[in-house]
């Protein structure tokens, strides 16, 4: 009887124990995930967004300098 009581505590404890590691796993994994999915948008962001917008302001700064050339021409 008094084994059959310290396994059942035993696996209770260990099933417990099992539940707490697989939730702090997945509050980890949610976590680091988060991250992640910022770090892409981002990135994702930049590359779409900033990028052009720096090759049209180049384009005006060229433009702009033509423009001087020809007036003081």
């Amino acid at each position: 009887m008094i084994n059959t009581l310290q396994l059942v505590i035993g696996f209770l404890g260990a099933l417990c124990g099992g539940i707490v590691v697989a939730l702090i796993n997945w509050a980890r994994a949610s976590r680091s995930e988060k991250t992640s999915r910022k770090h892409e948008f981002l990135k994702e962001q930049i590359a779409k967004v900033y990028g052009p917008l720096y090759f049209f302001v180049g384009l005006n700064e060229a433009l702009f300098s033509l423009n001087d050339k020809f007036h003081k021409a």
